[in-house]
């Protein structure tokens, strides 16, 4: 359970070493326009990013290869994180921001392979 949104969760998504003994983390957007970084094993929120535009946090991924997150919001924008999973407090921190053109909310966000 994710106690500490305020709103409905839109999106999920697990980093970190699933197969071994070392961190594991949990990113969420939600409807409260907050993003929050959780501690999978003790289940406590490490980090809240705000910010997101439009009243509403749509979507996240993590590229855990290139160490970098995008954020999805109802402001068309598309927010970029450096990822630092070794973190013990706040393992995203704020590259910088991209509007997209397109008119209609973000509804999946998802990094592609190359």
């Amino acid at each position: 359970r994710l106690a500490g949104h305020r709103a409905g969760i839109t999106d999920l998504c697990a980093f970190g070493d699933w197969a071994g003994a070392a961190r594991r983390f949990v990113a969420s957007t939600a409807r409260d326009a907050l993003v929050k970084i959780w501690d999978a094993r003790g289940g406590h929120c490490l980090q809240t990013l705000t910010g997101a535009g439009g009243g509403v946090a749509v979507g996240v991924d993590v590229d855990v290869g290139a160490k970098r997150a995008a954020t999805a919001a109802g402001d068309r924008e598309l927010r970029l994180w450096a990822v630092d999973d070794a973190s013990d407090d706040a393992p995203f921190a704020p590259l910088g921001a991209v509007r997209r053109q397109a008119l209609e909310p973000c509804q999946e966000l998802r990094f592609a392979a190359p």
